[in-house]
């Protein structure tokens, strides 16, 4: 048994009346109901959950028929959920601090991203508001990638030729 958990078990006879109990204190408080009780005689295991022994703690109890001596009797083991719902309380806080978190970085990377890929368009349109009648000559850079974004330059500066040579004639 790990430190700070707790775990029981008592061998109950027929009657209800307690044979042996072994662990933790709450081993000696009522554990399970006549009903639970009579089902575990009648051969039916059972797990249940409920609240025993100070601060009414939740803990995980286990029956079985067990035969001792001629006798059917009901062992019922226990062992407290307090060290399961501490982790899950802390996975609960963990994820409410960690979401947030996770959500900001993840909105930092998609503006991140998207400046990167805005980028040579944004180039492209200063370079093109540049361009006039006294510098007709003058192109947009074509980016060395073979995407949209290249495929726009290529076309900004076959326009941009087609106006360079109707200018000139």
């Amino acid at each position: 048994m790990l430190k700070g958990e707790r775990a029981a078990a008592r061998l109950l006879a027929g009657s209800g009346s307690v044979v042996s109990a072994y662990g933790d204190p709450v081993a000696s408080a009522p554990t399970l109901t006549p009903q639970q009780r009579a089902a575990a005689l009648a051969g039916h295991p059972l797990a249940v959950t409920r609240p025993l022994g100070p601060g009414s703690q939740d803990f995980r109890l286990v029956a079985r028929r067990v035969q001792r001596r001629g006798q059917s009797q009901v062992i019922v083991v226990g062992q407290s959920l307090r060290p399961v719902q501490q982790s899950v309380r802390r996975v609960v806080v963990l994820l409410g601090l960690a979401g947030p978190a996770a959500l900001l970085a993840i909105a930092f990377g998609g503006w991140w991203l998207a400046l990167r890929a805005l980028a040579p368009i944004e180039a492209m349109t200063a370079s093109a508001e540049a361009i006039g009648p006294e510098r007709l000559a003058d192109r947009v850079a074509e980016p060395r990638a073979h995407d949209e974004v290249a495929h726009l330059a290529r076309t900004l500066n076959t326009m941009l030729d087609r106006v360079q040579h109707g200018v000139e004639q």
